[in-house]
């Protein structure tokens, strides 16, 4: 597997220190601003009664106003612990729109689902009003955590889990029977134990698998229905108790049998996972199923894992049914591991760079192809806390064609966020899904993310302080989009966007487009603006259909320490179909190698006077770059260019060039231009190249009096300064061997062996010693 991540190095340095040929990346010193939160947190599906404030019904929050229209309303802004999975469905067979979403109708519940549907491709009447008490209730008291799909007959599929019994959770589904009614005939599923007779942690007997997400596919002709949940341990279990990830099949509404030829239905064990985080996903053009998850990268207390982190610690991997769902149950599903960030098991916790944490979100494209995208916080490996994750962080895709790892979007920037950090269950990127849009004008397929960024907005002339924050201090979100037109290598903005920061109108922010970009500094409970929780139909042709929460004071206020519960809209905007703009990028990548070169009119040496060495570059734009290198100096010729690079997963060509030969030994300087073109840009890198010649001699050939740096046949003071003016000036190297003035066989030249040599000549110290010899150093 390759890994294409787009850092760019702002210069590039071919440096050499005595023989050493080496190129260097000049970086940036960082400033930690770690997580304020414990490593492991409660995951919310009760109903248990919040302690934050209630403040009545919402006020007016300031223009200007995220875009879209208001589906329904809900105190409840929290819609999902970790991914999304959709609360947003579009039917091509009615051009319908679906919702689902929780809901609060006062600032302490009950909470119930709801759901609305709208025709004419989100332009049309809704089905159930919209406004302040648009949509309709499809669930009895407790129902929350909705996720739908739509059937091919334009029916939507919807699931989620009510409390029937105080403390029993359940998980529901099914399918509306008088579409667009919500009249849905709904299936409880089994709670535990699951088929398999699995124990993932302490207590899965008196566990409840919910969290529910729901995939429609017609397998040869029937209804089938894919649901993925996970345990829910009972109340008073540690946060970071591991979670069962469970499944359950349904063909034209009756469960399957997690047993073949039996009529057990309970759900089947499929992994464990310490966050919620699976979803399913189905190829809408064959019976490949996929259940796509985080697990854990070591078991708890193994001794790879001195973090100990384990909410935060995760590989993104997959199980993949191709006889829609049946091999789940049987247990011959393949498996694959896409990130395997401990490489086998061979890295520990606290050496690595990235760890999934919570949130990923995953689709089968039109040729059946499967795409994941996922988050990383950043963590800082070589510091003094390996372990703790940053605010900042990445975002990534994957996908089973090209089977490479693409940078998506970085927020690694800003690295000082608000006071209480962006809420629980957060990074800086979150709530992401990926989208695949048709657009009938260029007849062409476009993926598409969208996800929640916390940090868009930051201080005049410093991007690492972040700007926009309640007055409590958590941080106002904002939702992003990017696009890519090559099956998701590259990613990139909408160049069309024309909004300036904070009105409210798309806004180019590096390499996606800010869809909401709202800007509520210092904002009062009821007077924010943090658009959250957003979900992004799977398919649509020419829009892309948004729906998400705009939360009128930022954080979770359900939670109870997480500002105010306030009256929120839950919206639906859309934007057009759009071309990711062109992108010409050549950058270098780090490589050092070491070579020695010779005089070319030198006898006796055992080096050769000239080599072929290389630097890599890679294509970080999308689209092909064509390239020309040159040299300002005669002794250096590139030797693989004219050449070209296309894009792709692994984009790099090597760019190979020949030193030498130089006929006198000293210190040379040169410059390689790298010119490069594509059909809508062009650029240079320039490459600075700095060699010393010398002539190293094998052992035999050095024939030298130990500490004689200048060759006189006598160690006097004049070899005193001779070492001093070649340490510290610049000057001439010791000869015929740089050993010859090694005085202590440290197999260097340094400060020391002046020391060394005063010692001898005026003190009576230790003579030099024979650096030279094959036993001690030997030339070098």
């Amino acid at each position: 597997m390759s890994f294409r991540t787009k850092v760019v190095f702002s210069s590039i340095l071919l440096a050499s220190t005595l023989s050493i040929f080496r190129f260097e990346a000049i970086g940036e010193s960082r400033v930690r601003v770690p997580l304020k939160e414990t490593t492991s947190r409660h995951f919310i599906g009760d109903e248990a009664v919040s302690t934050a404030p209630g403040i009545g019904p919402s006020r007016s929050s300031p223009a200007p106003y995220p875009p879209g229209d208001t589906i329904g309303c809900t105190y409840y802004e929290f819609q999902q612990n970790g991914s999304m999975g959709r609360q947003i469905a579009w039917s091509s067979a009615n051009n319908r729109i679906h919702f689902v979403w929780s809901r609060w109708s006062t600032d302490h519940g009950p909470r119930t689902v709801r759901y609305n549907s709208r025709a004419d491709e989100g332009t049309g009447t809704w089905a159930w009003s919209s406004g302040l008490s648009g949509g309709k209730d499809i669930s009895e008291i407790g129902g929350g955590y909705a996720n739908c799909d739509v059937r091919a007959d334009g029916a939507a599929v919807v699931t989620f889990h009510e409390v029937p019994i105080p403390g029993i959770y359940i998980t529901n589904s099914g399918y509306d029977t008088i579409p667009p009614e919500g009249a849905f005939d709904l299936i409880d599923a089994p709670a535990s134990p699951n088929c398999s007779g699995v124990e993932s942690g302490s207590i899965e007997f008196a566990s409840n698998y919910i969290w529910p997400k729901v995939e429609w596919q017609d397998v040869g002709g029937a209804n089938i229905r894919h649901i993925v949940s996970c345990e829910a341990p009972p109340e008073g279990t540690p946060a970071d108790e591991i979670k069962s990830i469970i499944y359950y099949r349904y063909a034209d509404n009756v469960a399957s049998a997690c047993i073949p030829n039996s009529d057990d239905t309970l759900g089947t064990y499929i992994d464990a996972t310490y966050t919620v985080n699976p979803v399913v996903r189905a190829d809408p053009n064959s019976d490949n199923v996929a259940i796509v998850y985080l697990k854990p990268l070591y078991d708890r207390y193994d001794p790879r894992d001195p973090c100990d982190w384990i909410q935060w610690q995760h590989d993104v991997v997959y199980l993949e049914s191709t006889d829609g769902g049946v091999s789940f149950q049987d247990g011959t599903a393949s498996f694959m591991n896409i990130t395997d960030y401990t490489l086998g098991g061979t890295l520990d916790t606290d050496e690595l760079e990235h760890k999934a944490y919570i949130d990923l979100s995953a689709l089968y494209d039109h040729n059946g192809v499967l795409h994941v995208v996922w988050s990383t916080p950043i963590y800082e490996p070589d510091s003094t806390e390996p372990c703790r994750p940053l605010y900042s962080s990445r975002l990534w895709h994957w996908d089973n064609s090209g089977n490479c790892i693409a940078l998506v979007y970085d927020a690694e920037h800003p690295r000082c966020h608000c006071p209480e950090g962006t809420g629980a269950f957060n990074v800086s990127i979150a709530k992401m899904n990926i989208s695949e849009c048709y657009s009938t004008g260029e007849a062409e397929f476009g993926l598409f993310v969208s996800f929640t960024r916390f940090g868009a907005h930051t201080v005049p002339g410093d991007d690492d302080i972040s700007s926009d924050c309640s007055d409590d201090g958590f941080s106002n979100g904002d939702i992003f989009i990017t696009a890519s037109s090559d099956g998701g290598t590259t990613w990139n903005h909408d160049a069309s966007a024309n909004g300036s920061e904070g009105d409210g109108t798309p806004w180019i922010t590096g390499s996606a487009i800010d869809l909401t970009n709202t800007l509520t500094d210092n904002c009062d409970r009821d007077f924010c603006h943090s658009e959250h929780w957003a979900s992004m139909t799977k398919y649509s042709e020419n829009f892309l259909h948004i729906a998400y929460v705009d939360d009128n004071d930022a954080g979770t206020g359900i939670r109870g320490n997480e500002g105010a519960i306030t009256n929120n809209a839950y919206k639906y905007t859309r934007y057009p179909w759009f071309k990711p703009a062109p992108v010409c990028s050549l950058v270098l990548t780090e490589s050092p190698f070491d070579i020695m070169i010779a005089p070319s009119d030198s006898t006796g040496c055992i080096n050769q006077y000239q080599d072929t060495v290389g630097f890599e570059i890679m294509n970080f734009g999308n689209q092909t770059v064509d390239y020309l290198a040159s040299a300002d100096s005669s002794w250096i010729h590139p030797g693989t260019s004219p050449g070209t690079i296309e894009t792709g997963c692994d984009p790099t060509t090597t760019l190979q060039f020949t030193v030498g030969p130089i006929p006198e030994p000293g210190y040379y300087g040169s410059t390689i231009a790298v010119e490069y073109t594509c059909i809508d840009g062009n650029g240079t890198l320039f490459v600075a190249v700095n060699v010393q010649v010398i002539c190293e001699r094998d052992s035999a050939q050095v024939d030298c009096t130990p500490g004689d740096a200048e060759e006189s046949g006598t160690v006097d003071i004049d070899d005193v300064v001779y070492c001093i003016n070649y340490i510290f000036t610049g000057g001439p190297s010791p000869h015929p061997d740089l050993c010859c003035a090694d005085a202590n066989a440290s197999c260097a030249i340094d400060v020391d062996d002046v020391v060394y040599l005063i010692g001898y000549i005026f003190t009576g110290g230790a003579a030099p010693q024979e650096s030279c010899s094959p036993d001690n150093c030997g030339p070098f």
